[in-house]
């Protein structure tokens, strides 16, 4: 069994029998806005309605800029992919939202605004998020069938009966041009450095050094510079960026640092605690 160390604790991790659902379910759900800072997390059992039946999600994350919203789906890992969640999921992913989920929505937290809540709803549909208690990798790829990303809370807890949540997989993040800092690109002469194509908008000095996330993990990069090109350099290593892809480096969640390949319009990574 998995075990992780905080400070001088140790927490154990839980199987996926550890929980009834709906206990697994308010934990994510009180924590979603520490899990999911760019969004309000708000309960959503409203019913959602197809011609094939009719069922309720556990919860909505309303980006917090109104741009986009998600049905969130809480399950656990033992429960059958084909027989329990994606009959849901079909659900969630074709019905059609409107101006009373908008209401309901509203009803549910003061922190959210009606007028652009029900503007948002005219917009795109929502997508849907699973979240699972343990890995399940073989759910990804049916999940995607429905538009739906799949994350990863794995808990443990103490003997003092605290928790530790690790978040790893898909995850739902809306990126701006406005947090576009520059893309880069391979050197062709010198294949560990990327080129930085908008060195203005780098605000780091020569050798200064940056954490980078990419797919989960940070990465450590060293700014260096001639006359007429400056780069970005892996600190103690091989490139870690699979090399054919240009690269955007974007500002997430306030002042952290991400790599993604240009043109992509969301970014799912794992590893995340």
């Amino acid at each position: 069994m998995a075990r992780i160390l905080v400070g001088d604790t140790w927490y154990e991790g839980l199987s996926t029998d550890a929980f009834l659902e709906g206990e697994f379910e308010r934990l994510i759900l009180g924590h979603a806005q520490l899990l999911f800072p760019e969004f309000h997390a708000v309960k959503f059992t409203r019913s959602v309605q197809v011609e094939e039946g009719i069922k309720k999600p556990d919860f909505a994350l309303i980006d917090k800029n109104y741009s986009s919203w998600w049905i969130v789906e809480v399950e656990l890992a033992h429960h059958s992919l084909w027989g329990h969640i994606i009959p849901q999921v079909s659900v969630f992913a074709r019905a059609i939202y409107g101006p009373d989920d908008a209401a309901y929505l509203e009803q549910q937290s003061s922190e959210l605004d009606g007028y652009r809540l029900r503007e948002m709803m005219r917009g795109e549909q929502p997508r849907v998020l699973v979240i699972v208690n343990h890995p399940r990798p073989e759910w990804r790829v049916p999940l995607e069938s429905y538009g739906a990303l799949l994350s990863v809370a794995e808990v443990f807890r103490s003997e003092q009966q605290r928790h530790v949540i690790r978040l790893n997989g898909d995850y739902p993040r809306e990126i701006s041009p406005e947090d576009v800092i520059t893309t880069c690109y391979f050197d062709p002469l010198i294949g560990r450095f990327l080129v930085v194509r908008s060195p203005g908008r780098l605000d780091v000095p020569e050798s200064g050094r940056l954490a980078i996330e990419f797919e989960g993990g940070l990465t450590e990069w060293v700014r260096m510079s001639r006359a007429d090109r400056v780069w970005l350099g892996p600190v103690g290593g091989r490139n870690p960026l699979p090399p054919g892809s240009n690269y955007e480096l974007v500002r997430i969640e306030g002042e952290r640092l991400m790599f993604r390949v240009a043109g992509d319009l969301e970014e799912s990574y794992g590893d995340s605690t």
